[in-house]
């Protein structure tokens, strides 16, 4: 391959193929790689398929109906009293250690009372506080809509951005024009 570059009339013929052969395959590898990568799709499937998932998963666990409701109300009712969601650094074990359960029970009860995880539950209640916060028209002018985010316990403008679209169907700019 040396000699062929050297002694060619045109070094770089050769030379751009061989780039170009190579840039292709990166291309083809990537996008494949990309493909095999489920959690790229998440988001596809129906909350009644997420809801169903779920109830497989726990179907050997010992938390069932009535402690399951009164689990996910004593979560509510203490995420709402503390505004615990305002902490950006909530974890799930902080959490676990509030309502003096395992983090195990605690992830079930959310998954299955929800269809969604515990960072989906947490930052549900992250867009309500900050669509409280925008509908204050005081508080929109005085204030950044980033630094109400993180008022609202946001800890990154692109979650921030990505679960109030999810949630509301608008960008926080669109929502604004709409109060």
């Amino acid at each position: 391959l040396l000699s062929l570059l050297i002694h060619s009339p045109d070094p770089y013929e050769h030379f751009n193929k061989l780039v170009t052969i190579i840039i292709a395959l990166l291309i083809y590898g990537l996008g494949y790689r990309g493909l095999m990568q489920p959690e790229i799709f998440t988001g596809f499937h129906d909350a009644d398929d997420k809801s169903k998932e779920n109830k497989n998963k726990y179907e050997k666990s010992s938390l069932r109906g009535n402690d399951m409701d009164t689990g996910f109300k004593k979560l509510q009712d203490i995420i709402e009293d503390k505004k615990l969601y305002k902490d950006p650094e909530l974890t799930l074990i902080d959490l676990s250690n509030e309502m003096e359960m395992s983090t195990h029970k605690l992830s079930q009860i959310i998954n299955i009372k929800t269809s969604g995880n515990f960072y989906e539950f947490i930052n549900s209640y992250r867009v309500e506080e900050l669509k409280k916060l925008l509908s204050d028209p005081e508080k929109v002018k005085k204030y950044t809509l980033l630094s109400l985010a993180y008022e609202s316990g946001f800890n990154s403008k692109a979650t921030f951005n990505k679960m109030f679209k999810k949630m509301t169907g608008l960008t926080p700019s669109d929502f604004i024009k709409t109060t």
